[in-house]
């Protein structure tokens, strides 16, 4: 929940529509919807992991409400199994939930890049339609990978089970039209501004840090120092989100020009343009330069290739 506001926070210089207020962020869909609905699921799955058997016969119920209770009670799950990620136990385990949780962002985030693609409402039926076949995707696919990366036991699956491929295969196939339509139809061209990209990079950094000190470091895990490191590491990744929302968000806009200055004059490489990196000094051009370079070589590489295929079909 908090990493999608992120999300949102990062992305709002191509989708406008997640521009929103602090209060919108925190209290109506962090703290309203997303708390909410995570504990009303929490609920429903203690109501569910206690069944209540019915022994009466079908005949022997007088009502048909009670009929069609019993009826559909046939068609619900024999038992619901908890989740133990435990994710801070074993690096194994703290990747796939990251890889998880990576994965639902960009699901989530595909359907407000489509919908501004196709410009359609939110209420419109193929948006609609899109969230309610996730929903049924999500319970299975969540499954299948749960008993093939996390479980242990005689339930563990030894290969990727086929409804947490169909999830992955989906997921695929949406991003690789949202790539196309950026690169053909020239959609979310604009460059990520430097008060989004420092905090999130250094984030990420901070994280990466803070996995090899927390799961690679042995017996210096016993030291004293050492585990305060590691906690301030920890606790640096908030506070660089914290500042990112400080900064983007539309209400407040902290230090945000102030820091974009900052960058742009120290930051060799920068953030923007090409044209706007270029005209900050010959030391920023250098990106420019090879980048250009890149995109030579890749063009010769094609070609080199075409041409041996030619000569292969030729023989």
């Amino acid at each position: 929940s908090v990493l999608f506001e992120v999300v949102e926070l990062s992305l709002q210089h191509i989708l406008p529509n997640f521009k929103e207020c602090w209060w919108d962020h925190v209290i109506i869909d962090i703290l309203i919807c997303n708390a909410g609905g995570m504990c009303l699921g929490l609920l429903f799955l203690k109501l569910m992991g206690i069944p209540r058997y019915q022994w009466v016969k079908l005949k022997d119920i007088r009502s048909v409400s009670g009929k069609l209770k019993r009826v559909a009670s046939q068609l619900a799950p024999r038992r619901i199994d908890p989740y133990q990620w435990k994710m801070f136990s074993s690096p194994k385990r703290l990747i796939w939930v990251a890889f998880m949780v990576a994965y639902n962002l960009i699901q989530e985030l595909n359907c407000f890049t489509m919908k501004s693609i196709l410009q359609m409402p939110s209420n419109h039926f193929t948006t609609i339609s899109r969230l309610i076949i996730w929903g049924f995707i999500a319970i299975g696919g969540a499954r299948g990978l749960y008993v093939y990366a996390i479980e242990e036991g005689p339930l563990k699956a030894k290969r990727v089970p086929m409804a947490a491929w169909t999830a992955f295969t989906t997921l695929f196939f949406e991003c690789v039209w949202i790539w196309k339509m950026k690169t053909e139809g020239n959609y979310f061209q604009k460059p990520m501004p430097g008060y989004v990209g420092v905090p999130l990079y250094t984030a990420f950094t901070l994280f990466i840090v803070w996995f090899f000190l927390h799961f690679c470091s042995g017996s210096l895990r016993t030291h004293f120092k050492f585990r305060v490191l590691t906690n301030v590491v920890f606790y640096l990744i908030p506070c660089s989100l914290m500042f990112l929302f400080l900064t983007t968000n539309v209400d407040i806009q902290l230090k945000q020009a102030e820091f974009t200055a900052f960058i742009d004059k120290y930051h060799p490489f920068g953030f923007g343009s090409d044209a706007e990196i270029a005209s900050r000094g010959p030391i920023s051009a250098i990106k420019v330069k090879v980048g250009d370079i890149v995109d030579k070589v890749s063009k010769v590489a094609e070609k080199a290739v075409g041409k041996v295929q030619d000569k292969i079909e030729d023989l």
